[in-house]
């Protein structure tokens, strides 16, 4: 039995996946815990596996700093055990699990979400080299470290590399270096939204005779919108539509005032079965959106800003399966004219032949990669209260 501590920071787009992989973990006789925001304390939870807050509900969002850093290390270092832990981690929670791993010699690895992710690594994980080189120096020596020397090299240290794609997606794209291990999409549906209604969509399975009853579905994410604008420009293109729509967004005060006609807000809805009734997606350009409209067979249209989304929305677009608006694009007379051949006709376009495998596959992978990391031989039998024993 192994002990896994998988870290990461971010939305449910970012977290699901781990709590996802973590309970195959679980599933298969180790012991799985997931590092993260406080707010997905119950999602761990309902996943079966353990839980440490990196924050608190009032102090999500704060400025990282060394202090937040030293506690994120510490909180590793005080769930580690000597001789079965495993220290997984994002590019986005790079830096503590770096320092906690050479702290405590414990093996690493990195899950990168998209392929886009992987171009920016070391440096969004510094922080573009100053901003957070600070924080760590003064985090490393306190817990008698010495200096890094290379800083490439010292943020390229984790190994292996988990790609959450599959090879065909890769291969849509700039593939990703050697090395790295591609699994297949891991989006942790069955556990994240498994509270999550289907208000405002019918109940058939998809739009047959009633796609004109089928809301067009917009989504920019569980976090705050990629671009100011998107909510306002997307919801300004649902309005020259005149069709019903349902825009998914956290928070009511992130969209416009007044909705178009026929629209209506949902903060969350249960994404892998709205997907199977919604006419067309309009969404932001995260993967994990992407993915559940790909395998719904739902048309997909895609004003991508920021970060990785335009390298999904890209890949997407070279496969066939969504159109992507540049922002200079998007205006309302351009985002209808997308949408409309999808609210004429309702054809549904599932894509079995490029994933003809069981949801849990692309999760055991990545659950064997990591505890190929185990040492070799007979693990530690845990102990009542927590820990190991030989």
């Amino acid at each position: 039995m192994g002990r896994f501590l998988l870290t990461t920071r971010g939305t449910a787009g970012d977290v699901l996946p781990f709590v996802r992989i973590g309970a195959e973990l679980v599933a298969t006789g180790h012991e799985a815990i997931l590092v993260s925001h406080a707010s997905f304390a119950a999602v761990a939870r309902r996943a079966g596996i353990g839980f440490a807050a990196i924050d608190t509900e009032d102090t999500a969002g704060r400025e990282y700093g060394a202090d937040q850093l030293r506690h994120e290390v510490v909180l590793l270092a005080r769930h580690h055990h000597l001789y079965a832990t495993v220290l997984v981690g994002t590019p986005g929670s790079a830096l503590p699990v770096l320092i906690a791993a050479e702290f405590l010699n414990a093996p690493a690895a990195w899950v990168a979400l998209t392929p886009g992710r992987l171009t920016v690594t070391p440096e969004a994980a510094l922080g573009e080299r100053g901003g957070r080189a600070g924080a760590v120096s003064t985090v490393r020596a306190a817990m008698g470290l010495p200096p890094v020397a290379d800083w490439a090299s010292w943020l390229g240290a984790a190994y292996p590399m988990l790609g959450l794609w599959p090879d065909w997606f890769d291969r849509a794209g700039t593939p990703a270096p050697a090395g790295v291990q591609l699994t297949g999409f891991v989006t942790g549906d069955a556990i994240g939204f498994a509270d999550a209604g289907l208000a405002g969509f019918p109940d058939d399975a998809g739009p047959g005779d009633r796609r004109g009853q089928c809301p067009l579905l917009v989504a920019g994410g569980a976090g705050p919108p990629p671009h100011p604008e998107f909510y306002r420009v997307a919801l300004a293109g649902v309005a020259e539509l005149g069709h019903p729509a349902t825009v998914v967004a956290p928070r009511r005060e992130l969209l416009p005032d007044r909705l178009p006609d026929g629209t209506v807000w949902q903060p969350r809805l249960s994404f892998p079965a709205v997907m199977r009734r919604a006419v067309a997606v309009l969404h932001h350009g995260g993967l994990g959106t992407a993915v559940r409209a790909l395998l719904a067979g739902a048309p997909q249209v895609i004003l991508a800003h920021g970060a990785d989304r335009p390298d999904n929305a890209a890949r997407f677009a070279r496969l066939g399966r969504a159109q992507v608006l540049t922002e200079e694009r998007w205006q309302p007379a351009i985002i209808a004219a997308a949408l409309r051949p999808a609210l004429a006709d309702g054809v549904r376009d599932p894509v079995r032949h490029l994933i003809d495998e069981p949801e849990s596959a692309a999760p055991a992978r990545a659950a064997a990669a990591l505890t190929a990391l185990l040492p070799p031989g007979p693990l530690p039998a845990p102990v009542p209260g927590g820990g190991f024993t030989r």
